[in-house]
């Protein structure tokens, strides 16, 4: 059929030529305009030069090698003002630099807090199971009975397995002491950095003010009448137990010998307690160390770390001539989503579930995917995207020369 003469055409000539001059002008000023693409933009000069047959081919073709010179920059940017050349798009891109640099910073501060908090969760934890294996309380009664045998001051051999015995009770006290400290110290710890960094702060400063006062900041000493002996040589149990069974007693009895045994191997300058309550209450802790350990490093770490990704990723891309200007909304919603990327990877890093034992090495690998994530964002929601459609897609059944084919 012949076209009629108030038909309109199929291609809007002027909005092409539009079009070509924004390209051609984006792809000057980014030292994009090659040989290719000034010839084919001659071409398309000469093709308009007559007026009674405005030829559209030559701009079509131009404006097509001109999209694929100036990629990743589309037409599209070009027509609604995000070209990066653009003034207010210049100002713009400053402005977003120090802030996204500002933010990076801040959680790059954020990321140190939490990394050292879970570290001392971990090494807390690690302790603890450390100080379940050592046998304390019964190293310690088999010592105090190695002590009160009347052989111990006959033969020397006996002496030296003693001595070491003892140093190495010593030292496994010292063990228990210090992993009491250090689980105190991580179950005292927050998931809110701020206030865990305010805890900190009071707690130096009541530490410092109690130091200039004299105060003491150690456990006080025992009870000296609680070690005293008998006329017999050997303990006695508490006042307060001497009217209970006779069972109650000698297990009472074995308590205090054990406990004023320890003071004499650890030394009466050095604080001492018992061993079972300090090992209970590190057991008591261990729940509360491994939630905090859990959620930092399934959650909140990830999450940081896909923040961090997200955010060095627009730092480049606002620094960039090549890239489209972006508005602060499709910024904010760019960060947003490499942190929730972030969280998705630290889902499939973590779902044996043991990541609260797991040591900062063993670690690095799901927070360095957290970070390539959230800087690549659109490789994960792509992959998302094919398995979306796999499992969507509806099954069309075989044909009889495909069943045949796969039979045979």
């Amino acid at each position: 059929m012949e076209q009629t003469a108030n038909a309109q055409p199929i291609v809007d000539l002027e909005a092409l030529v539009s079009d070509l001059r924004l390209v051609c002008a984006y792809a000057a000023k980014a030292g994009l305009m090659t040989e290719d693409l000034l010839a084919a933009s001659d071409r398309a000069d000469q093709a308009l030069l007559d007026p009674q047959r405005r030829d559209a081919k030559p701009v079509l073709a131009a404006l097509s090698l001109g999209a694929q010179r100036i990629a990743p920059m589309t037409v599209a940017d070009l027509k609604f003002r995000r070209d990066p050349f653009l003034p207010e798009n210049q100002q713009r891109g400053r402005v977003a630099q120090f802030w996204l640099a500002s933010f990076a910073l801040v959680v790059l501060g954020f990321l140190v807090v939490y990394m050292l908090a879970l570290q001392s969760e971990q090494d807390a934890l690690a302790n603890i199971e450390q100080v379940q294996r050592l046998n304390a309380r019964q190293k310690l009664s088999a010592l105090r009975r190695m002590a009160q045998d009347k052989q111990l001051t006959e033969r020397a051999a006996l002496q030296e397995q003693y001595r070491e015995k003892a140093v190495e009770l010593a030292f496994i006290y010292g063990r228990i002491v210090n992993s009491y400290g250090q689980s105190r110290a991580a179950a005292d710890m927050t998931l809110n950095p701020v206030i865990g960094l305010h805890k900190a702060w009071q707690d130096w400063i009541a530490t410092f003010t109690a130091a200039d006062k004299g105060m003491p900041t150690l456990a006080p000493s025992p009870d000296p009448e609680l070690c005293l002996g008998g006329d017999d040589g050997d303990f006695k149990p508490p006042k307060s137990i001497t009217q209970q069974p006779p069972w109650l007693q000698t297990a009472v009895k074995d308590d205090v010998a054990d406990f004023c045994f320890l003071i004499n191997v650890v030394g009466r300058d050095q604080p001492a307690s018992n061993i079972d309550s300090q090992i209970q209450e590190q057991l008591t802790m261990a729940p509360q160390i491994k939630f905090n350990a859990s959620a930092r490093a399934q959650w909140i770490l990830p999450f940081l770390y896909g923040l961090l990704g997200a955010t060095v990723f627009m730092m480049r891309h606002v620094a960039s001539v090549r890239t489209p200007a972006v508005e602060w909304f499709p910024m904010f919603m760019r960060v947003t989503l490499g942190g929730v990327a972030g969280i998705v990877i630290g889902w499939f890093s973590t779902a044996n579930g043991s990541t609260s034992l797991q040591g900062a090495s063993s670690l690095s690998l799901p927070f360095a995917a957290a970070f390539v994530t959230g800087y690549g964002i659109d490789v994960l929601f792509s992959m998302l995207d094919r398995v979306t459609r796999l499992i969507g897609s509806p099954t069309v059944p075989a044909t009889g020369a495909e069943r045949s084919a796969a039979a045979g």
